[in-house]
């Protein structure tokens, strides 16, 4: 018999020994270890533990590691309690379409998107607006407007600086594009509930880009910007900058947004604009002075 044989037997009948140790003091050492549990009563089993609401459950999971007894409330003081961030950004996307087909075929879309941060230090706004025509299927009208400001405030103060920006495209112009960026400073003349009035000057630069007058243009801007809330679902916004050119006042530019807003679905935040866009130009090297824009649109509030 190999060795390593051997060992395996003694193994066994070494460990059939300890079993049979155990086997015979089992009980005295299960009594010594073991402890068993008092029997349930059958009052116990008929505990009636009342339900806390709602409310309670949740103070309780914001109150994480903290014992209650049945039916107890936990009480958070309001010094304690971390209130929500506020809302620092909002925004509308704005949809409209209308066309006709029979003795003519014309489709006209419009389309637009603005976005606002505010903070306690500055005010951030953006917006674009697209307008599409065809006639036939033709392409008759295809421009963009887009804008874009920011504001410091200045705390318990009216008085604002702001930098501007916008930029014109339009596919039926002697130019192809028109980029101006103005700085300056602001001023609030109506802030409540209800009212704002804001008023801006300063000096900015235009460039007509691939138009007969390719080159720098020093200017003047001179702003205001309107809103009125008439109630909880309806208000009217208006801004109109006129814009000079510094060497000659008699050359200017003016651009006017004005728009009515009617909520119609507060749960959906959907409202019903109307609003206009127009933008004149005193030297308009032989288009029209006035390109006018008129719209009625759906518009989703984020």
């Amino acid at each position: 018999m190999k060795w390593y044989a051997a060992i395996l037997i003694a193994g066994a009948i070494a460990l059939w020994s300890v079993s049979a140790v155990h086997a015979q003091e089992g009980p005295a050492l299960q009594s010594e270890l073991i402890t068993p549990l008092p029997p349930i009563s059958e009052e116990s089993e008929a505990v009636d533990t009342p339900a806390p609401d709602s409310k309670s459950t949740e103070k309780a999971d914001a109150g994480a590691g903290i014992l209650l007894e049945p039916g107890e409330k936990l009480v958070i003081p309001e010094d304690e309690i971390i209130a929500a961030p506020p809302k620092i950004w909002e925004g509308t996307i704005d949809f409209g379409a209308n066309g006709t087909e029979g003795v003519s075929q014309t489709f006209n879309l419009r389309s637009g998107i603005k976005a606002k941060r505010t903070t306690d230090a500055t005010r951030f706004t953006a917006s674009l607006d697209y307008v599409n025509d065809t006639n036939y299927s033709e392409e008759i009208a295809n421009r963009a407007f887009l804008e874009a400001r920011n504001e410091w405030l200045f705390k318990d103060s009216r008085w604002t600086y702001y930098i501007h920006e916008t930029t014109e495209y339009d596919e039926f112009q002697p130019y192809k594009m028109r980029v101006m960026v103005d700085l300056g400073i602001g001023y609030q003349f109506i802030k409540n509930e209800t009212t704002s009035l804001i008023g801006r000057t300063g000096p900015g630069v235009s460039r007509e880009i691939d138009g007969p007058n390719d080159d720098y243009l020093p200017e003047l801007n001179f702003g205001l910007a309107f809103e009125h809330r008439f109630s909880e679902r309806q208000k009217v916004t208006l801004e109109v900058d006129h814009i000079p050119t510094v060497d000659d006042f008699t050359q200017y530019r003016i651009n006017t947004r004005a728009n009515w807003e009617m909520l119609v679905d507060a749960e959906r935040n959907i409202s019903l604009k109307v609003g206009i866009i127009n933008r004149y130009d005193s030297t308009p090297e032989g288009a029209p002075y006035n390109n006018l824009d008129y719209k009625t649109m759906v518009v989703w509030a984020f």
